[in-house]
């Protein structure tokens, strides 16, 4: 950019401390406006660019481009009564630019807003739980992707407004915690909990369901289906009739679409002697998705005599939650333009399990399964019966 464009953009923004007059402007631009210069006044005429001519102005506003233009003619009421005819206004006018594509260039200023990707609006970051309600949401488009690949409660509004939070440097646990779900069956004695943590810039999410199986329930076992991504699909649940409880007890799934990580350099498993270098024993190694940020294991471990309990983590990376189009979000939803692994995210060459769990973790079923839960799998109960 050559020095005249750089002290063009300075005058720009000098100029943006000036108050605009109400009646110039239509509701959704006064709105904008007024929330853009709320806490920004500055006396009348205080403006370099309130004393330069018309002229200059829009030869100054020919080098922006149409939507800096429209932005442009916001900050004060000189500017819109000479630029808004031709960069907001006139059809005929200037080329003609998205609304998302405006909004996103006057955020920067709007702290506690986000421009949502799906509806192209401004969401107040302080209001977020009404976008957990089915009825409030306005990412409906995306709504169904979410509820299969991701868990039902999740929400990219409020996934804007966290990654938006902690770009600010500010607390984000009130909002992580409407990322979470957890939901426990009484009657299949399964528990599925999921928790969000934001790691290297990127909302990372662990889901884990806890699946009990025994002879008294396994007409429940054989209904129990996981979904990984769109891609794996899902981890099914299969009874070999023909071998004994627990050894008949089994979840499986598609392996064209994946690839298996057995080494102990990945994934250290403490939990049983093979240490991860086979398939065998009581877990299945690190398994990863070819084309989404998406990685999950199953543990296996034995209650009582014939029973048997699976604990099976998913880990996703879900991105930095910037914009729509961002290729490693819209790799969980199934859009089909993402393929051959474009919606895989490095993260610095370490698996999506290592960043979550940390850089002390070695793998095992212990590791993740707190005490409490551990215990209850140890002494569960089915029927009043010992298992």
């Amino acid at each position: 950019m050559s020095s005249n464009n750089i002290t063009v953009l300075q005058l720009t923004i000098q100029s943006i401390q000036m108050n605009p007059m109400r009646w110039l402007l239509p509701g959704a631009l006064l709105s904008l406006a007024m929330l853009r210069l709320r806490t920004k006044t500055l006396p009348p005429d205080s403006s370099a660019l309130s004393k330069l001519p018309p002229e200059l102005i829009l030869r100054i506003a020919s080098f922006l481009l149409p939507t800096s233009a429209g932005a442009f003619s916001l900050c004060t009421k000189r500017l819109y009564a000479l630029l808004s005819i031709p960069y907001l206004k006139c059809k005929n006018g200037h080329a003609s630019f998205g609304k998302t594509e405006f909004l996103r260039l006057i955020e920067p200023d709007l702290p506690d807003h986000i421009v949502c990707y799906y509806c192209e609006k401004l969401h107040a970051i302080k209001r977020p739980g009404r976008h957990t309600r089915f009825t409030k949401r306005c990412d409906t488009k995306v709504n169904e992707s979410m509820r299969s690949y991701i868990h039902p409660r999740f929400s990219y509004v409020i996934f804007q407004m966290v990654m938006k939070r902690h770009r600010q440097g500010l607390d984000t646990s009130s909002l992580i915690k409407l990322l979470s779900y957890d939901e426990w069956s009484l009657i299949s004695h399964d528990k599925i909990k999921t928790s969000a943590r934001i790691v290297d810039g990127s909302l990372l999410l662990r889901q884990q369901h806890i699946i009990l199986v025994h002879p008294n329930n396994d007409a429940l076992f054989s209904h129990v289906k996981i979904m990984i991504c769109s891609h794996a699909k899902q981890l099914c649940s299969k009874i070999d009739y023909n071998a004994s409880a627990p050894e008949k007890y089994k979840m499986v799934y598609t392996p064209g679409t994946v690839d298996i990580d057995r080494t102990p350099t990945t994934v250290l498993c403490e939990c049983c002697a093979h240490q991860g270098t086979k398939d065998g024993g009581n877990w299945s190694g690190l398994i990863r998705c070819r084309d989404c940020a998406t990685e999950f294991r199953i543990d296996t471990l034995g209650i009582g005599k014939e029973g048997k309990a699976f604990v099976v983590t998913r880990w996703k990376d879900l991105g930095e939650g910037r914009d729509g189009n961002d290729a490693v979000w819209r790799g969980h939803l199934r859009e089909p333009w993402v393929g051959g692994g474009s919606g895989r995210k490095a993260g610095g060459g370490k698996t999506i399990c290592a960043r979550f769990e940390g850089e002390g973790w070695r793998g095992g079923l212990e590791s993740l399964v707190t005490p409490r839960e551990m215990r209850r799998l140890v002494r569960y109960r089915y029927a009043l019966c010992e298992v």
